[in-house]
């Protein structure tokens, strides 16, 4: 299981998280647990599953998200969300 996280800038990922994908092994990866930010609502599990097509690398359904506009007013809320999000995770 690899955690596995970014930004969404401009409605793409991050060129050196594109890259790492591009170059990560078929078998090195079973599965990819995705956490994100953005200034809006969507996370990277799109993005990501577009660069990983072709590779046999499982996405788990369930990804963490925080909308930028949201880590000024509810920081201590969303760290305690995505910690939550990786013990949940961690346990199944």
């Amino acid at each position: 299981l690899l955690f596995l996280g970014g930004a969404v800038y401009a409605g793409s990922i991050n060129g050196k998280l594109k890259k790492f994908l591009k170059n990560l092994p078929d078998g090195q990866v079973k599965s990819i647990a995705l956490f994100s930010t953005a200034a809006g609502e969507k996370g990277i599990r799109l993005k990501v599953e577009k660069v990983l097509r072709g590779k046999n690398i499982a996405l788990l359904e369930r990804e963490f998200h925080a909308a930028s506009g949201d880590l000024k007013d509810n920081a201590e809320k969303i760290k305690e969300a995505a910690a939550q999000f990786a013990r949940d995770i961690a346990e199944q």
